[in-house]
């Protein structure tokens, strides 16, 4: 999961870990897992239309621990629980 202002912005964020998936995963049989990446509102839209197909009472995030910087999978962390997760409080 990366949540970053913009999707633009997201999409930056992810090119190392893109870089990860494709070099060291799949050439061991691990497919790329579905991905969150964009902007809040991108991921509310994005987790509302998972949840029309599945009902979903959690969710389980991979980070990019140790690829990105602290300080950005920080605020990504914060963005997202900031402006994601209020959304969907009452619905679980």
């Amino acid at each position: 999961m990366i949540c970053a202002p913009t999707d633009a912005e997201a999409q930056a964020m992810y090119e190392d870990m893109a870089w990860m998936w494709e070099t060291w995963m799949k050439p061991f049989g691990q497919g790329v897992p579905e991905l969150l990446i964009g902007s809040p509102e991108t991921l509310k839209r994005r987790i509302e239309e998972v949840s029309k197909k599945i009902p979903l009472d959690e969710v389980f995030f991979l980070l990019p621990q140790g690829i990105l910087p602290p300080e950005q999978l920080n605020a990504s962390i914060e963005l997202f629980a900031r402006e994601v997760m209020p959304h969907f409080s009452n619905k679980v």
